[in-house]
């Protein structure tokens, strides 16, 4: 695992130990095992109980394994499905984004080849003898030399 994964969850984990256990009990037990087996031992984290998450100094993938915790198992039906469609519509925002960007380098890029192709369609067709009738030619042309 990366270590900015390992840090993050050494985050998580210190967040989650100042977390109230109503919530805490509606997360499953074997994801707060994975946290503590797989977080950074020796990353000292600084999370002051005092001020809220959105003013604490964490990681962005810190941030996305709360957010993530939060929709799967601490709101309820209604939000849940809130946060999904919200996410959706923003996945399809940004797909759209990239549709548009990379068409027009596409296009760009199927124009060209055309152009291309029609270069190498204008150029004249250049017949090829085999080898060895060149040297019979050659032989010919010294046998048959007429001297005038």
């Amino acid at each position: 695992m990366e270590n900015s994964y390992k840090i993050a969850l050494a985050e998580v984990d210190s967040i989650l130990s100042y977390t109230d256990s109503k919530i805490l009990e509606k997360i499953p037990n074997s994801f707060q095992q994975f946290v503590k087996e797989n977080k950074a031992k020796n990353y000292t984290v600084s999370i002051h109980k005092g001020v809220s998450l959105e003013q604490q100094d964490i990681s962005k993938e810190a941030k996305a394994i709360l957010a993530l915790l939060y929709r799967d198992y601490i709101c309820g039906k209604e939000e849940r499905k809130r946060l999904i469609e919200a996410e959706n519509k923003e996945k399809e925002i940004i797909e759209q984004q990239k549709q548009e960007k990379y068409a027009i380098d596409f296009e760009k890029r199927k124009e060209n080849n055309h152009e291309e192709k029609e270069e190498i369609n204008l150029m004249p067709i250049l017949s090829k003898d085999k080898w060895y009738k060149k040297i019979i030619q050659k032989l010919k042309r010294v046998f048959y030399r007429k001297d005038k």
